[in-house]
């Protein structure tokens, strides 16, 4: 039996006495997919929507009409704006060539193919799951097609093995920031303590609020936290208090 990896640079021979052996080859100018044939990669590229224009016009001659254009997909239209970047091979096989000056051509690779060649360059063990920037590099390096940045970035991002195995690079924690209150319940912090053990009035919980401008302070029991019995005490025990505290002369915005 004998598995080829194509893109990982490694061919796995393995004969009838189970031995194992591994050994690097060398990549031909525009890497082809491994477990297709020149011809699977062929009448995928004819069957593409995205290369309407562009085979055409490199096979025959052939321009598309205005009309047409006008009315094609935006992978349509960027292909036949920069056809000059585009060729066939020997074999009839459309490949690109980068912008950069000395980088390898690079085989346009079909929709029915796409999500393949992701594959084979992310999940394959000697890929080793990388992230988002080297596989993209490791893909754009031998393949090429329209809006790949996007397609890559969502494939390794919405990767299983990724999710699960490989730390958040998000952190869910909010940065500190200063507030500052220009007068009294300009800003009120609230925040709770418990549960505690249990008093004989069955309250378990101390809601504790605070003015930021005046630092009046209030420590609430409750019996629990729930929304009805948190605002009660928040209005009762603590905003009728401090508001009845303040002078008449503040409260009045005089």
């Amino acid at each position: 039996m004998e598995l080829i990896f194509t893109p990982s640079t490694a061919r796995i021979v393995m004969d009838d006495s189970s031995d194992c052996v591994v050994a690097a080859i060398a990549q031909e100018e525009g890497i082809t997919i491994s477990g297709f044939s020149e011809e699977d990669i062929k009448t995928g590229q004819e069957s593409d929507l995205d290369l309407m224009f562009i085979l055409p016009y490199l096979k025959d001659g052939c321009e598309p009409l205005s009309n047409d254009l006008f009315l094609a997909p935006p992978a349509a239209k960027s292909h036949w704006i920069n056809k000059e970047r585009f060729f066939l091979d020997d074999n009839g096989i459309l490949k690109s060539q980068p912008k950069t000056e000395g980088a390898n051509t690079r085989l346009v690779v079909p929709a029915s193919l796409r999500q393949t060649v992701m594959e084979l360059c992310h999940e394959l063990p000697s890929a080793g799951h990388q992230g988002v920037s080297r596989t993209m590099s490791k893909i754009k390096d031998k393949y090429h097609w329209y809006n790949m940045t996007k397609d890559i970035n969502l494939f390794v991002l919405s990767c299983d093995t990724c999710n699960k195995n490989k730390k958040a690079s998000r952190h869910s924690k909010c940065p500190l920031t200063k507030y500052h209150a220009g007068y009294p319940m300009e800003r009120v912090h609230i925040d709770f303590m418990g549960p505690l053990p249990k008093t004989k009035q069955n309250n378990e919980h101390i809601l504790m609020m605070t003015d930021q401008f005046t630092k009046w302070t209030e420590c609430i029991p409750l019996p629990s936290q729930t929304a009805e019995v948190t605002a009660q005490a928040a209005i009762n025990e603590f905003f009728y208090k401090i508001w009845l505290s303040i002078p008449a002369i503040l409260r009045s915005g005089t």
